[in-house]
């Protein structure tokens, strides 16, 4: 099987090639939830992918395969959301990329995004 292709270091604006994550100069400053999540959001993250395996943000592509999983609304605004399926979006890396720069200049108080209703069922 042939290696993986080295990525960008998914700090902003750094452009160094590694295996995954971040390279060296920007490893101590990867969020905490970067650095370790629950086994459960790995879980659902996995069946995510497999349930909708290309991109649904298509804002740099036009439906590549997907490789990692978006959070509608920011698992930091609501907590509540974080493994709620309808939150979450399959994502190729340069759609993820662009969504969540894009999400930083959200003022997340006031977006009727973050004052969704969720039914649990129970």
């Amino acid at each position: 099987m042939a290696p993986r292709a080295r990525r960008p270091c998914v700090f902003p604006g750094c452009g160094v090639l590694v295996d995954r994550g971040y390279c060296d100069a920007h490893q101590s400053e990867a969020p905490a939830c970067k650095k370790s999540r629950p086994r459960r959001w790995y879980e659902l993250r996995r069946i995510k992918l497999l349930t909708n395996p290309v991109c649904e943000l298509l804002i740099e592509c036009q439906g590549a395969v997907a490789e990692e999983v978006h959070h509608v609304v920011p698992w930091h605004v609501r907590e509540d959301l974080a493994y709620y399926w309808d939150n979450l979006k399959s994502a190729c890396v340069a759609c993820h990329r662009k969504q969540t720069e894009r999400d930083k200049h959200v003022d997340w108080k006031r977006d009727p995004r973050a004052q969704v209703k969720v039914d649990y069922g129970f």
